[in-house]
This record gives C-alpha cells, structure tokens and sequence, in this order.
C-alpha cells in the first residue's frame, strides 16, 4: 500500500464539506490543522521520514465540488492516512467517519458513476483533474 501527503487544497475540501454540514465543533483552521498533520504523520510512518506539518490556514475552495466527488476525497484522504497505528483513535479519523456518515445520510453513493469520475486528490491549486492544465505553475490560481 503506498500513501502521499494530501495537498493542502484537498484539506481544504473537506474541511468546507464538515463546515457546510454543521459538523465542525472547532474553528476551520484547527480541523484543518488536525487533519493535515494526521496526513503527514502517517506518510512518514509509512516511508520512515520525518516531513514537517506546514501551518494550516483555511481557504474556501474556488471550484465547487459535487457531493459524489467530495466523498471521493474523503476516501482518499482516509486511505492516504490510515498508515500508522494510532489513526483509528484520532480526532481526523472521527472527523473524516463524521463526514462519510453525512454522506450516507445524504444518500451518496460511493458505486454512482459521479463518484468513480471524479478524481482521486486535489490538485495543489485546489482544481479538480480536467482543470489541471489550467494551474499556473507555482500551483496557485490566478486572481
């Protein structure tokens, strides 16, 4: 199994679908924070390294997402984190199953052809795959 550290606008993503659903209990730069280190701490679990959280402050993201293509971030996200001992019991582990639950509730579905278009991670400049190209080269939108 292999896992990667998650962009910074893919964070983004699901801290505004917790934010929009009414199931953030802590500001979005905190829930932000938590689930961008558990991200970092299990990828260097994982590869033995020791890569450094960044400072997490939140941005609204500047595409809409589906609902369908959200949950896909959640999994991905939940897949790209799950490699270290701890994570089961983590406050990022609660908030991303919080979310699934949301989505369950929602009548999401991960089998919708929805869900299996759309991509697995956020870009770093927070646009989905067949807008990457679109992406400067620093990796942030243009105003």
């Amino acid at each position: 199994m292999s896992a990667w550290i998650v962009s910074k606008a893919h964070v983004d993503v699901l801290v505004h679908a917790l934010s929009s659903r009414g199931l953030l209990l802590i500001s979005p730069d905190e829930a932000g924070q938590i689930l961008w280190r558990e991200n970092h701490t299990s990828v260097n679990y994982r590869y033995r390294e020791h890569t450094r959280t960044p400072s997490y402050t939140y941005t609204e993201p500047i595409v809409t997402w589906t609902p369908a293509a959200v949950l896909r971030q959640v999994h991905c996200y939940d897949y790209q984190t799950c490699e270290h001992p701890t994570y089961q019991d983590s406050h990022a582990h609660a908030m991303v199953h919080e979310l699934i639950d949301a989505f369950k509730r929602e009548r999401v579905s991960e089998r919708s052809k929805a869900y299996n278009d759309a991509p697995w991670g956020v870009h770093d400049c927070g646009l989905i795959h067949d807008l990457w190209e679109d992406c400067p080269a620093e990796g942030t939108p243009e105003p």
